[in-house]
């Protein structure tokens, strides 16, 4: 115990040291501000008396005790989120947002505290709730050729269909990369229109991730939908989801990474996602 606490007492002098080098206002406050959607739910959204709650939520909150640095949440809209960040409104990104080559051109990311699979929802009168893929999970990352057949099975499946998703998302990119000519891309900017439009029939199926579902499926009105396909990761869909920083703060992102790891390795991860996804989407 007196070795980890020694280690501990090294690390946050270390993180010190480097913060007055590299980013300059946490170092300086000894806080950082972290920038969310809030209204995303699991992953960060408001309760009935308009305090922010969710797995980001708490996950940070985890984060910053082990760091002993106050954090302060500003709420952003997802589309302007990393302009924001280069703006100076806060010094670090948790939004769901997955890790990708893209975005690594933009941002210093964390390393992944999350990963979770994407689905197809679909009503349970509809014809495609009888799709069956000959594979339940597919890596889109290596692209293997069983993971070719999944996705050829994908398309034939949904050949002419309107499939919603919302605009600016990892989800709308592989649609687009995947499906785009063979069926129909409707995009919505509010999570809760998607959900209407796809509540009322006005698409055939959505696309998006099980976390995103499980306030859904585990509703009243949950009972007449369920997800088809694969369970699907990697590719468009990023390598997970992590934090980011700025670009020139590397080591902002070094000392969260390293208490990142201490929090799946403890368990804290793992905790956090069953309490709000149901399961432990906790990244490997």
């Amino acid at each position: 115990m007196m070795l980890r606490n020694l280690a501990c007492c090294i690390m946050m002098a270390g993180f010190l040291m480097l913060l007055g080098a590299g980013a300059g206002h946490a170092a300086a406050s000894k806080s950082i501000k972290i920038g969310t959607d809030g209204a995303y739910a699991p992953w960060s959204s408001k309760d009935k008396a308009g305090t922010l709650i969710g797995f980001e939520i708490d996950l940070a909150k985890v984060l910053c005790k082990r760091l002993a640095l106050e954090c302060t949440f500003v709420e952003h809209h997802w589309d302007g989120m990393i302009p924001a960040l280069h703006a100076g409104k806060f010094d670090v990104i948790m939004a769901a947002m997955s890790i990708t080559p893209e975005r690594r051109e933009a941002v210093t990311f964390t390393r992944s505290y999350a990963q979770v699979p994407a689905r197809f929802v679909v009503a349970k009168a509809s014809p495609l709730a009888g799709f069956k893929s000959v594979i339940r999970r597919m890596d889109l990352s290596t692209l293997a050729a069983r993971d070719r057949v999944g996705i050829n099975g994908i398309i034939k499946a949904f050949r002419g269909k309107t499939i919603g998703v919302k605009s600016a998302s990892k989800h709308e990119a592989f649609l687009y990369q995947f499906l785009g000519v063979d069926v129909e891309i409707k995009t919505y900017d509010k999570d809760e229109d998607l959900d209407l439009d796809f509540q009322l029939g006005q698409v055939d199926a959505a696309f998006g991730p099980m976390s995103y579902w499980k306030p859904l499926l585990g509703s009243e009105i949950g009972d007449d939908f369920t997800p088809i396909g694969p369970r699907i990761v990697g590719g468009p869909l990023g390598q997970g989801v992590g934090a980011a920083v700025r670009r020139d703060e590397k080591a902002l992102a070094d000392i969260l990474s390293s208490a990142i790891q201490g929090a799946i390795d403890d368990g804290s991860v793992a905790i956090l996602a069953k309490r709000w996804f149901g399961f432990d989407a906790s990244a490997k």
